[in-house]
């Protein structure tokens, strides 16, 4: 069985030296270039999905109000009414008096006077048979679409108007299908009318990848100009970390040179003013270890020396050297009383 803390080492990244797996170390340069890339990139990505998506919602409508136009053509050649359905959410069937002798003749009449638009086509069925078709050069032929007249015929079986979306090889069809109704006549015709969605939203499309390119090429330039600029801005803190690299307890005399007015400078400034304080403290701190080490070493040195020239038989010069060796050391305790106090003072 597994050992639980040999477990756990596994997972918390401990190596079997007692190290650990550490995150790579990001620059403040690199962190900063980062942020600005980041949100300018979903900016430009919520503006050109915005304006994309409305130009694309946009198109989809104009192309239900050419469809629902063409529709409104078909009932005036059909009835010499005019009609205007701008609004209205419900399309009815085309239904005339017998101007024509029959269905079949009525959307003949409507497949000549309709012509189909630019990525549109149109396709007359009747009695389930796709019969007619425009007599003009259109992009795409309806009766090619496989299943389509079929699905046509069965949506407008109940004999209301139809609109809807076919997807086939050709692509996104929007399509309008309508009943033709005749007084008196017995076949039963539907025009049907469709645009190219995929077409109607190429230029869209088409727009939307030429702006991808351009943000794409403009967030490069971004980055190459940030990284410049704030590797500009950040100089002053690169030459502040490799001069306190430099600057040891040995050697504070270095600044760093102040340029410009802004944040980091003002910084650089502070830095050396604290670099200046150091050096005079450590200056100070060198001059009182000179006095201490002189003050220590004089009575010493006196109570050395006579002790070295001192005459054990000699009860006045053994007495008279006590007395003065006595007196170097009340010296000594004193001054190190006050190097005690001093201690005391700076902590």
């Amino acid at each position: 069985m597994e050992c639980p803390t040999r477990r756990f080492r596994r997972h918390t990244g401990a190596m079997a030296d007692g190290s650990r797996f550490s995150m790579p170390r990001w620059s403040v340069r690199s962190r900063i270039l980062a942020s600005i890339l980041l949100v300018t990139a979903l900016g430009m990505l919520v503006a050109g999905g915005s304006a994309f998506l409305l130009q694309r919602e946009r198109t989809l409508t104009e192309i239900d109000q050419r469809l629902l136009s063409r529709v409104e053509s078909a009932r005036f050649v059909v009835t010499g009414v005019p009609t205007s359905t701008a609004g209205d959410e419900t399309v009815t069937p085309v239904v005339a008096p017998p101007t024509f002798p029959s269905s079949s003749e009525a959307l003949e009449g409507v497949l000549a006077r309709v012509i189909p638009g630019r990525l549109e086509s149109s396709l007359g069925i009747v009695d389930g048979v796709a019969t007619f078709v425009p007599g003009v050069a259109i992009d795409f032929h309806l009766e090619d679409v496989p299943g389509f007249v079929d699905r046509v015929v069965g949506e407008t079986a109940g004999g209301q108007v139809v609109i809807g979306t076919a997807v086939s090889s050709l692509g996104a069809l929007r399509y309008i299908a309508t009943p033709i109704e005749i007084a008196g006549s017995t076949e039963s015709a539907v025009y049907v009318t469709a645009v190219d969605v995929s077409g109607e939203l190429a230029e869209v499309t088409s727009s939307f990848t030429i702006y991808a390119l351009v943000a794409t090429a403009a967030l490069v330039v971004i980055g190459l100009v940030g990284w410049f600029v704030a590797g500009r801005l950040l100089r002053p803190i690169r030459q502040l970390r490799a001069a306190a690299s430099r600057i040891t307890v040995s050697d504070l005399h270095e600044r760093i040179p102040v340029a410009g007015r802004d944040d980091v400078s003002e910084l650089t400034a502070t830095v050396n003013d604290m670099l200046e304080r150091l050096d005079t403290s450590v200056a100070a701190q060198r001059q009182l270890l000179e006095d201490v080490r002189h003050e220590l070493k004089t009575p010493i040195t006196i109570v050395r020396g006579h002790l070295e020239l001192l005459d054990p038989t000699n009860v006045g010069e053994v007495e008279s050297t006590r007395a003065l060796a006595i007196d170097e050391l009340d010296r000594m305790a004193s001054l190190v009383d006050d190097i005690e106090l001093l201690a005391q003072a700076h902590g």
